[in-house]
């Protein structure tokens, strides 16, 4: 693969799931997102600059050049992705097995309510119209 390619899409892996968080539009709940902005926020004045986001990219790319070659080869690249895709899989079990003994039963997996309806239903009737969603989700939005 082009070196330049596979330096892009180590660049996209790396600074996407951080602009996310940053711009708001992490999935998870409001707390985790607290967390994940603390984490962003090195110095702790309530605001994440360009030199954090730069400086949190930095070490997220050190950590996957297992070589410290300064380039991200595939392998390098696949367990970057590989270990994220896992963080997020134990961040899941852990809010679906309430009771933390390991399993997740049907009880459980049904308790799982997605909060964000609640944000989105804009006139509180309790549920949510197409037109709610988009607002609530701009992003998401298709062109037409």
């Amino acid at each position: 693969m082009n070196r330049k390619i596979l330096i892009a899409l180590a660049g996209v892996a790396i600074a996407v799931p951080a602009l996310a968080v940053a711009g708001g539009f992490h999935h998870g709940s409001a707390m985790h997102m607290e967390e994940r902005f603390s984490a962003l926020d090195s110095d702790g004045d309530g605001r994440i600059t360009e030199a954090e986001m730069q400086a949190k990219r930095s070490r997220y790319f050190a950590d996957a050049d297992a070589n410290a070659d300064g380039v991200l080869d595939r392998q390098e690249l696949e367990a970057l992705i590989e270990a994220r895709r896992k963080a997020r899989m134990d961040r899941r079990f852990a809010r679906l097995d309430a009771n933390g003994d390991g399993g997740i039963s049907a009880e459980e997996f049904a308790a799982r309510k997605p909060g964000w309806i609640g944000r989105a239903d804009a006139d509180g009737d309790g549920g949510v119209t197409l037109d709610e969603l988009k607002a609530f989700r701009p992003h998401h939005k298709r062109s037409e």
